[in-house]
């Protein structure tokens, strides 16, 4: 499933107003982080008690779960099935010894993160090279001390990451991903930044400076999980900025305000002058100020939607038109 925010069409009432989705999309986006087939494994006893899944040749598929927490403990059961039996996982890996990854069997052992990537992009050229060369952090759990990607296997990062990349060696694989969004897409047009060439790249934060006028990607700065940019048939540059999905949760518990306090007062100082701008996306007669887009994850995508606005109006990379496209799980509810 995939949410569209376009230019114009962002209001205070945005979750009702201005959610498009795309059929079309989900059976191509709706994957784990790992593309792959796998045969049946007992479970971990005691720990998956949701509903049973559907297992047709050795292909699973996640039911809805009514519970908010259901698509969460469904993944995670499924991405410890897949590193159980998938000959891409090493021993070493599949079963760690610290005390967290023994209770969390979606977990890799402590330093096989790099396992934990689709593995065609692995290795010396992989993706662990694209990140370092441009310098990108890679989302860590609370206990990782390395460099490189997560060992958590339910990481929305490495989904976005290991299903993206792989595909840019593919000729026209790209293409057929944005095609499924918008029908009028004829090209992608390589990204040429900082003596790096790529027709996708990762934790995008713009040209130059981030909107909080840092320059780190994927750390402490605004960004999007992949960034690509399109020519269309009739002559335009569209960029695309994807943000990626997997077990978040947003419907549990009350909505943290981000706007109290000295933190929420710094967030207005912030955003507040692009939020009002004459090229934002914001509509002045029905979103009067950003509070009402300080609760998550209307915060993360008011904040893309603005990274999209300044691209467009500074004409970044050639940009006419910029969509903000959320990748959510179809099973995922929550």
């Amino acid at each position: 499933m995939t949410v569209e925010f376009k230019h114009g069409q962002v209001s205070k009432n945005c979750v009702q107003q201005y959610l498009t989705f795309n059929n079309g999309v989900k059976e191509l986006l709706n994957r784990p982080s790992h593309l792959g087939r796998f045969g049946a494994q007992d479970p971990v006893p005691g720990y998956y008690e949701g509903q049973v899944l559907e297992n047709t040749e050795g292909t699973i598929r996640m039911q809805r779960n009514s519970s908010r927490a259901g698509f969460e403990t469904e993944a995670k059961y499924r991405q410890c099935r897949f590193r159980n039996a998938s000959p891409t996982i090493s021993d070493h890996a599949r079963w760690p010894t610290d005390a967290t990854g023994r209770r969390n069997h979606h977990l890799l052992s402590l330093g096989s993160g790099e396992e934990n990537l689709f593995p065609g992009i692995r290795g010396t050229g992989g993706a662990i090279d694209f990140f370092c060369k441009r310098r990108i952090k890679w989302w860590k759990g609370g206990d990782e001390r390395t460099d490189g990607p997560t060992r958590n296997m339910t990481s929305s990062q490495v989904a976005c990451v290991n299903f993206l990349l792989p595909l840019a060696g593919i000729p026209g694989a790209l293409l057929s991903v944005l095609r499924t969004l918008d029908s009028d897409v004829r090209d992608v047009v390589p990204i040429r930044h900082a003596e790096h060439t790529s027709p996708v790249e990762f934790e995008w934060i713009g040209l130059g400076s981030s909107l909080e006028g840092g320059h780190t990607r994927g750390a402490h700065n605004t960004s999007v999980d992949a960034f690509l940019v399109a020519e269309t048939r009739a002559g335009n540059r569209r960029a695309y900025l994807l943000e990626w999905k997997y077990c978040e949760r947003y419907l549990s518990g009350k909505p943290r305000d981000l706007g109290a306090g000295e933190s929420g007062q710094r967030r207005r100082n912030t955003y507040a002058s692009l939020f009002g701008a004459p090229y934002s996306s914001f509509d002045s007669a029905s979103a009067e100020d950003l509070d009402g887009f300080l609760y998550e994850p209307f915060y993360q995508i008011m904040r893309q939607r603005l990274l999209a606005d300044r691209m467009v109006h500074e004409r970044e990379l050639d940009v006419d038109e910029a969509k903000v496209v959320m990748v959510v799980p179809e099973e995922n509810g929550a």
